[in-house]
């Protein structure tokens, strides 16, 4: 894809979809070189901008070409939003996929400013 989608996400029909769901798809489709994963837990209020770049992954693996981004909601639910768009509601058991790797923030609620994380 190389526009941006009209809307940030469009629920898939799991029906349709026969035994494999929409992340085993993606993954049998794309060939994975590695991979950082990040493990958050939020209490409200909060509001985070999410960017995360190659130089982000460097001192774990070596500098990758391409990234996707993506947030799994284990429990809860968040708001996700692209810049200049409307928030979209994620629930727990979804899953957003930001196959260009767009910064985006999260909030537990609309209208409040969102802050870039700092490495510890």
């Amino acid at each position: 894809m190389i526009a941006q989608p009209d809307h940030l996400t469009v629920r898939p029909n799991l029906w349709a979809t026969g035994t494999m769901g929409p992340l085993s798809e993606v993954l049998r489709s794309v060939r994975l070189t590695g991979g950082v994963f990040l493990s958050a837990h939020f209490t409200a209020p909060f509001c985070i901008s999410v960017s995360i770049t190659p130089d982000d992954c460097a001192p774990f693996l070596k500098k990758p070409a391409q990234m996707i981004g993506y947030h799994v909601v284990i429990e809860g639910k968040l708001l996700v939003a692209l810049k200049g768009e409307t928030m979209v509601e994620v629930n727990a058991g979804e899953i957003v996929l930001f196959p260009q790797n767009d910064a985006h923030t999260l909030a537990n609620q609309p209208g409040i400013t969102g802050q870039r994380p700092q490495p510890h």
